[in-house]
């Protein structure tokens, strides 16, 4: 195996990292103003701001990181489909520990930081590094 140098496409990889930290937050936001209407529609008028903060105090955790790994993995499809096999993998690899420290980030400003959040990051990491692999099963239109 050779061992040059790759250059990393930073620009891509940038727009991966936000574009998929920003879809993940937009996806729970989504989830809880759809469960915000619903609790409006049923009470025909303002909803119970309690049982919309149990909801998302309940879920967020578990559908943010959900989020997160699918945005990984879509984000590493999208920035590594027109690389080279050894490239794509670094690329989605660094795309999704970018999305990890971002998670991680988010976890110590907002909440606090313990074991579920590092395991998150490094799973986050993996799901980059998968969706790398999957951008080079699909790979996207050469030239485009």
């Amino acid at each position: 195996m050779a061992s040059h140098p790759t250059s990393l496409n930073w620009v891509r990889i940038l727009v991966a990292v936000v574009g998929g930290y920003l879809a993940s937050f937009a996806f729970l936001f989504c989830v809880i103003s759809i469960f915000a209407s619903l609790l409006a529609f049923q009470a025909r008028g303002a909803p119970d701001q309690a049982q919309i903060d149990a909801f998302a105090n309940q879920h967020s955790s578990w559908m943010g990181s959900l989020a997160l790994f699918v945005a990984a993995v879509v984000a590493a499809v999208w920035a590594t489909r027109r690389l080279q096999p050894g490239a794509a993998q670094q690329h989605g690899l660094i795309i999704g520990c970018g999305l990890g420290l971002l998670a991680v980030l988010s976890a110590v400003i907002f909440g606090g930081f313990d074991l579920v959040d590092l395991l998150v990051a490094v799973l986050t990491a993996g799901a980059g590094w998968a969706g790398a692999l999957l951008g080079q099963r699909f790979p996207g239109r050469k030239g485009a």
